[in-house]
């Protein structure tokens, strides 16, 4: 069926090479043997030599290529499906046959095939296919193979580390797989003892040298180290999130205790490497900076961090700028800003700026001017005479509109978001706040700043007047799907209490039935509906304004609204949210009603 599926069914005259294969596997068909899989590479050898002598195929190079490449499809899929699809791994004899197809003579690595003619493969195709194979089994025959296997590569592991890399991963997906059904709490035992093992087995090999002593068993105790610190991630993010609060047991805090000792531990840790550095680059992959710094900021979890990484209390008052790939000219403003508050001219340094010039204006204004307060130290911070100078100058060059020179008083003055206290820049500020305070911000003052294009009008007025909004249809919200209903055909009526059902096909009724919400009877008899029911509302009945409700009546994931997509749905929907907050830090009853 296999060769039927890669070859026949494009190459009819292929067919008489899958009678071949029946015949064989009449005699044997138990494929973790190897002399089953030794059949099926001759097969496909004597296939390969007579197409290559065919006439047909000759001036055809392509096509015979195309052949070979269903021909090696077609015997990977075997060696994966059937050799390794078997309850018990293939016999000892097998594996080292397969093994052998990726050496040649003299050492080097060649294309996983099944012809026995060498040639030279660039990626040995063991680190994508046969390891990941072998390792599932994971027995003791495998490992030893592998070993062996490792032995006769530490000519490839010298002058390529992704080699070591790859059986790394292929090991930990094997611990992977054996622990992927058991829930986080279940995991935890079992991390806590590979993390010893991986510890163990570092501390025999410290720095191993990639030409000389590289092993099994430090591989396998770095898959081991890896797996555990994926559990130790989960657990910090379940316990500091907040969203399973069943996590802070004692078999926990003991977990958490050993893998504290093991980032700590300089034997098994280098500078640029090793368990500690691995577990920050996963919490920051998985779950962000933004988690990280928050998870850091209690005293007690400060061990996340390798020491010679972590920040003293001012730098971490510092705050990244998410401008900086705005445009160049934001570059040169900001840092003619920063020249200006710090002691030279404003006039001199910031010279003349156009309407152009406008939107990386408020967001140097922003970045260098507001932005001051989140350090404690007062010389850090903007002295108001350099406010009054900048205000001063915004004000005379004329350059803003009226809605972002307002803005601008605001951000100079720190006033911007007075009435959402969360949102304001302090030494305290959650790093989470402060960015979301970074995106509301550069919405506005983009909004602001291209108030004229009419497709930004809803958000323009969300922005300044979202009272004006009330009777209005926001972008995104919920429509009344019962229109789109009607035209399928059918008809909606009301029980006497207004619950409303649905008769389909003619929409007349033929039968009575009891209202699942009040019991009252529905329906009709002989297309004759009951006196006491009613055709129910034929007009749209869509609201206007906000209807979303709260956060928490809301689905976790977007949902596709009319023609929108749900990641459509969703940029529009924050940067709707983005306008109406703007709105209530500066006016707290703004959006009441809407």
């Amino acid at each position: 069926q296999l060769f039927v599926e890669h070859l026949v069914i494009k190459y009819e005259d292929l067919a008489n090479h899958a009678r071949r294969i029946m015949l064989y596997m009449k005699k044997n068909s138990d494929f973790t043997k190897a002399s089953t899989i030794e059949n099926v590479q001759k097969t496909l050898r004597v296939m390969d030599g007579e197409i290559e002598n065919k006439k047909e195929y000759k001036p055809l190079r392509p096509e015979m290529q195309e052949i070979r490449g269903h021909c090696k499809s077609f015997f990977m899929e075997v060696v994966s499906s059937l050799c390794f699809g078997q309850p018990k791994p293939p016999e000892p004899a097998l594996i080292r046959d397969l093994l052998t197809l990726v050496f040649t003579e003299k050492d080097e690595t060649k294309e996983f095939s099944y012809s026995d003619k060498i040639k030279t493969d660039r990626v040995p195709v063991i680190r994508s296919f046969l390891l990941q194979l072998l390792l599932e089994h994971n027995t003791d025959d495998v490992k030893r193979y592998l070993d062996d296997y490792i032995s006769k590569s530490r000519h490839i592991i010298k002058d390529d580390q992704n080699l070591c890399l790859l059986c790394i991963q292929c090991l930990e997906d094997a611990i992977y797989k054996q622990y992927s059904q058991f829930s986080l709490q279940e995991r935890i035992p079992h991390a806590q003892q590979l993390l010893h093992e991986g510890v163990d087995a570092l501390r025999e090999h410290p720095n191993p040298s990639l030409e000389e002593n590289i092993n099994l068993t430090y591989l396998e105790g770095v898959a081991k180290l890896r797996f555990a610190k994926f559990v130790v991630a989960e657990l910090l993010h379940c316990q500091f999130e907040g969203k399973r609060k069943g996590y802070y047991t004692h078999e926990a805090q003991l977990f958490l205790q050993a893998a504290k000792g093991c980032c700590e531990d300089e034997i098994v840790n280098v500078e640029d490497a090793g368990p500690g550095i691995f577990l920050v680059k996963h919490i920051v992959r998985q779950y962000g900076m933004t988690f990280l710094m928050n998870l850091i900021s209690d005293h007690s979890m400060e061990w996340v961090v390798p020491v010679h990484l972590r920040r003293s209390k001012e730098e971490q008052q510092e705050t990244s700028d998410p401008f900086v790939i705005y445009n160049p000219i934001y570059g040169n403003i900001r840092t003619q800003l920063t020249d200006a508050v710090y002691g030279m001219e404003v006039e001199n340094t910031l010279g003349k700026l156009t309407t152009k010039e406008a939107v990386p204006y408020m967001l140097a204004l922003y970045q260098v001017v507001t932005l001051s307060h989140v350090h404690v130290d007062e010389v850090k911070m903007v002295k108001d005479e350099a406010k009054a100078e900048i205000d001063k100058f915004t004000k005379k060059r004329g350059f803003l509109n009226r809605q972002l020179m307002w803005a601008a008083q605001s951000l100079i003055q720190n006033t911007h978001c007075e009435n959402l206290e969360p949102m304001l820049p302090t030494p305290r500020q959650n790093p989470q706040n402060r960015i979301l305070a970074d995106v509301i911000v550069h919405a506005a003052i983009v909004f602001n700043s291209k108030s004229a294009l009419q497709i930004l009008q809803p958000f323009v007025k969300m922005l300044n007047t979202p009272g004006d909004l009330k009777r209005a249809y926001l972008p995104t919200m919920p429509d009344d799907s019962l229109p789109e209903v009607r035209q399928a055909g059918g008809q909606f009526y009301e029980c006497p209490r207004g619950h409303p059902y649905f008769v389909s096909e003619c929409g007349q009724p033929m039968q009575e039935y009891s209202c699942p919400q009040c019991g009252s009877t529905i329906g009709g008899k002989d297309h004759i509906l009951n006196p006491s029911n009613r055709v129910a509302r034929t007009n749209d009945a869509t609201q206007t304004g906000y209807c979303l409700g709260g956060p928490g009546q809301r689905e976790a994931l977007p949902t596709p609204e009319r023609t929108l997509s749900p990641a459509a749905c969703a940029i529009l929907r924050a940067l709707m949210h983005c306008s109406l907050i703007w709105a209530s830090c500066n006016n707290e009853t703004a959006t009441e009603g809407l």
